[in-house]
């Protein structure tokens, strides 16, 4: 999961609640989809966390979490 998501690449199903002003901005149409612009992509770290680990979730400060549903990428 943590490949696909660095990957940023998202089918065309993936995006079609998306407000196409977003896509047309942070998005560049690729073969089979969308992929991020790296420009946002670089905003984002991609790390293995147990969230039942308080503490080692603490050493990260504040941060959001993105669940991704494999089936839908």
């Amino acid at each position: 999961m943590l490949l696909a998501a660095q990957a940023g690449e998202y089918g065309g199903y993936a995006m079609h609640n998306v407000d196409p002003l977003i896509v047309s901005r942070y998005f560049k149409k690729s073969i089979g989809g969308y992929t991020v612009d790296p420009t946002i992509q670089s905003m984002a770290r991609f790390e293995r966390l147990n969230l039942r680990d308080a503490l080692a979730a603490r050493r990260y400060g504040t941060w959001d979490v993105i669940e991704m549903n494999h089936a839908a990428v």
